[in-house]
């Protein structure tokens, strides 16, 4: 009887054992799968990133930047603080850096674009006029210009000049900059070609109604100083007041950082603050 007894409980152990083992399997290969997609993933929108800003760093170096700025943030608040969760706070902090910095230098990029694109129209109708062609127009742009535009124009005069029909050559050039000023002047172009219209008068009502909406950006932008002044006070108020309270009387916030509540705390406060600062860009962001 005792035998029949250490045999089953033989049988449910192996049993169980042989279930946990299928079901640990399988949740190890999904959980292999996720890292596989979210690697691919993140690794084809680090290179698009990359690429808009004709970067020489690669997706994968990328990758390694965040992972080792992520541990530096983390032990440095937690050695600093104390706090696991601070720390915590900290490597997320740190892995979104990177990306946060190149997105910032993209929209830098494509904003001095923008501006320089008024210019452009400008010697692009002033060359169509004097007699040249479009493409030698474009060319002059790349001489007389400077960077960003000079590189994305010159990409544009490479692909034609590599067989790439110019009608794909302009509708590459607005895929790799997504900007709305360009997309109307490639319209623009590419309704010329196809009517017969004066491209040279275009160009030059083209730079002229861009110049005339950055003038309106420019008033609007003045017009809501104050209240991007406003969120960035508020956004810092809590900080300031509470390095003056421990300058003062470090016993009293010392709770936040050494007890499960002040952590508690200050993790809600964190996040009221960035969803704060995230509506505050909202309201006062103007599509034009």
């Amino acid at each position: 009887m005792l035998v029949l007894k250490l045999l089953a409980c033989l049988a449910v152990a192996g049993a169980a054992g042989f279930a946990a083992w299928v079901l640990l399997g399988e949740g190890l290969a999904r959980f292999n799968l996720f890292l596989s997609n979210w690697r691919r993933d993140y690794l084809r929108r680090a290179a698009g990133l990359l690429d808009d800003l004709y970067a020489t760093m690669q997706a994968r170096q990328l990758l390694f930047l965040n992972a080792g700025l992520a541990l530096v943030f983390l032990l440095l608040l937690w050695l600093v603080t104390g706090s696991i969760l601070a720390g915590l706070v900290g490597g997320a902090a740190g892995a979104f850096l990177p990306q946060a910095v190149l997105r910032r230098l993209r929209e830098q990029r494509l904003k001095k674009f923008n501006f320089q694109l008024v210019q452009a129209s400008e010697v692009m109708g002033g060359a169509l006029k004097a007699g040249h062609t479009f493409l030698q127009a474009m060319n002059l742009v790349t001489e007389e210009m400077p960077r960003p535009i000079r590189d994305e124009f010159k990409v544009f005069l490479k692909e034609n000049a590599l067989g790439t029909p110019l009608e794909e050559a302009l509708e590459h050039l607005t895929a790799r900059v997504p900007s709305r000023d360009l997309e109307m002047m490639v319209t623009a172009i590419l309704l010329s070609r196809q009517t017969g219209a004066n491209l040279a008068e275009i160009l030059s009502q083209i730079a002229s109604s861009m110049r005339e909406k950055y003038k309106i950006e420019g008033q609007v932008a003045a017009l809501t100083a104050q209240g991007r002044l406003s969120g960035v006070i508020v956004g810092l108020l809590p900080l300031f007041l509470g390095v003056i309270i421990y300058v003062m009387d470090p016993a009293l916030i010392s709770p936040l950082f050494t007890t499960d509540i002040g952590h508690l705390i200050l993790a809600v406060s964190v996040v009221m603050e960035i969803l704060g600062g995230l509506w505050i860009k909202k309201l006062l962001a103007i599509d034009f």
